[in-house]
């Protein structure tokens, strides 16, 4: 297919996109809406009368012919700008897009279709309004940069002159960038979610338009169905906007109107006495100045004008916090139950301050490879079989985890969990009969240390010390860090109280020297078959012995198997012997250590 055909699909689908679902997630707002999107920024973001957060980017193209400097901007590259209003859950109400990069920001503005709008009054927004608890009439009004006019229905921080000796001013503009910076993720989002952004188009200006709109509207689609994904999508990189694909908008000097002033200076009046928050004042004279300092002097004052933009309440934390775990477990259940089977292991712990708590793992398999995670902690209170089971099965059941595939169950040798008549074994084996226990092997090498020769714990004891005599100073982890780092370790930090940790190396090398003493080194399911049919697939159907005796003949699975992790090998093997594969994977699921 040509290139002059593809790009002619493109534009064609990019216009259906707009023109189709543009009527349903990216209407023109009505006075309803706008109330709507106010009360969001309101109960949010704490900013009263906000009806959506204002701010342009500079989308990157290639020059298009002809076009001399007509898309030449102040980063000395070729852009069209993204004029945009976003509301309080980061979506777009209304966007503009076509500009020229080399017009200045105010031109680019007045010239747009929204202060069009603004000056003629047809954007049909709410009459002005008193605050609540606040007898004077506000307008509703845009948050935006110093790159827009202050109007009296677009609100800007003050210029620096203004809050260098006055509180006041640095509290209204704490709280219109905290409302502000909702745009600012917006576009973070739709560059991290639309790879398109992350390079300069190379397409018709005409093109570039009817892309940008179908992302625009797909994006809003995105987040109206499921927001908490669209937070949290991909890894960390994804999340951070393009350096040099969407550039923000110089600074604007247009003079404003005293009505402007006005409306700006009670805005500040209300922030600072009736709706004044708790921890706006640590967060202005304290906090949010600590941090600028910092950044400035680590990364330089251009990244510290960046720190303005955050928010630092707590409700902003938390929420962010809860999100963040929420998709992980999500996620985490969603992969696990797609599993063919899935194995757990179970411990019991004290945290900081001495309550007892219920740590479980889980092995899994996913994208043919073996995943291990930790499923959850939930606190109890006597440690009894019965608690603990049903902490289990309660958490199991409500996630909608099916005990049918859990093969493995890994525990400690306590009686609650391993008891002949009523432990968390016999329990589970109740709702998951397929299951097997197995004792975890690092309890049983505690176990066994409690009669370690005299030599060999005074080593381990040593081991300790030294652990714990480089963690407690970040000098010397530091160091120890950086002499990992040379001698091409795979670890390069270590824990406190590291006693099991360290024990469980010892006891892995000296089996490693009793293999080498006993001959072994070198033998693999090809080359001990026969033992391996004998020891292991006693009572397995007749088939997985053929199969076992097909895998000890074929030279390709022999190479793949050198090649390969164990698990990987029989993951890969599952199409030529099916049997044969899922009791091996069945057996390792429950050997495997978590």
């Amino acid at each position: 297919m040509g290139d002059r055909t593809v790009s002619k699909i493109i534009n064609e689908v990019a216009t259906a996109i707009w023109n189709n679902m543009q009527p349903i997630y990216l209407p023109e707002p009505t006075m309803e809406m706008w109330k709507l999107i106010a009360n969001d920024f309101e109960k949010i973001w704490q900013f009263p009368h906000c009806i959506g957060a204002l701010d342009g980017k500079h989308i990157v193209i290639k020059k298009p012919p002809k076009s001399g400097t007509s898309f030449y901007n102040y980063k000395q590259t070729f852009s069209v700008v993204l004029m945009a209003i976003v509301d309080a859950h980061y979506k777009f109400i209304s966007i503009d897009i076509g500009s020229m990069g080399r017009f200045s920001d105010a031109n680019i503005f007045l010239s747009g279709a929204l202060a069009k709008k603004l000056n003629k009054q047809t954007l049909r927004l709410p009459p002005p309004a008193a605050l609540t608890n606040y007898d004077q009439i506000l307008p509703y009004a845009f948050v935006a940069d110093e790159a827009f006019p202050l109007s009296e229905n677009i609100m800007r921080p003050y210029p620096n002159r203004s809050v260098t000796n006055n509180f006041q001013n640095k509290v209204f503009n704490y709280r219109l960038s905290r409302a502000r910076q909702t745009v600012e993720c917006t576009f973070g989002i739709l560059a991290s979610r639309f790879r398109v952004f992350r390079r300069p188009f190379e397409t018709k200006i005409e093109s570039v338009d009817n892309v940008v709109k179908a992302a625009c509207v797909l994006h809003n689609f995105l987040r109206n169905e499921t927001i908490i994904l669209n937070n949290m999508q991909g890894d960390s990189s994804e999340n951070e906007m393009p350096e040099n694909q969407l550039l923000p908008l110089t600074n604007n000097n247009t003079r404003s109107s005293s009505n402007a002033f006005c409306v700006r200076q009670k805005y500040t009046d209300y922030f600072n006495t009736v709706e004044s928050v708790p921890w706006q004042s640590d967060s202005v004279s304290r906090v949010l100045p600590a941090i600028k300092d910092t950044v400035g002097v680590m990364f330089g004052d251009k990244f510290s004008k960046d720190v303005e933009i955050i928010p630092l309440s707590n409700d902003t934390v938390t929420r962010r916090i809860n999100d963040m775990s929420q998709w992980t477990e999500n996620r985490l259940i969603e992969r696990a139950s797609k599993s063919r089977f899935f194995s757990l292991q179970l411990n019991e712990s004290t945290d900081v301050q001495g309550l007892c708590q219920l740590l479980v793992f889980i092995r899994y398999i996913w994208n043919n490879g073996p995943h291990e995670d930790m499923l959850f902690c939930e606190p109890i209170i006597r440690s009894t079989s019965e608690e603990i089971f049903n902490t289990l099965n309660t958490y199991i059941n409500k996630k909608g985890l099916d005990w049918v595939k859990c093969v493995g169950l890994c525990t400690d040798g306590a009686r609650a969990m391993c008891g002949k008549n009523s432990s968390v074994i016999t329990r589970m084996l109740e709702v998951s009969p397929n299951a097997t226990w197995t004792h975890c092997n690092i309890h049983r090498e505690v176990l066994v240390s409690k009669n370690l020769p005299d030599n060999l714990k005074i080593v381990l004891n040593t081991s300790v010390k030294i652990v714990n005599f480089i963690k407690t100073r970040p000098l010397q982890s530091r160091l120890f860090e950086k002499l990992c780092e040379e001698m091409g370790s795979s670890h390069k930090s270590l824990l406190l109280h590291t006693e099991l940790m360290y024990l469980a190396d010892i006891f892995s090398k000296l089996n490693e020297l009793n293999l080498y003493l006993q001959g072994t080194q070198g033998a693999d399911i090809f080359a001990v078959h026969e033992k391996i049919r004998d020891a292991i697939l006693a009572g397995i159907l007749t088939k997985a012995d053929e199969e076992l005796f097909d895998i000890s003949e074929d030279t390709s699975l022999k190479l793949k198997f050198s090649r390969n992790h164990l698990i990987e090998f029989w993951l890969s093997a599952q199409q030529k012997c099916p049997t044969l594969s899922t009791e091996a994977l069945c057996f390792k699921q429950i050997s495997k250590e978590i």
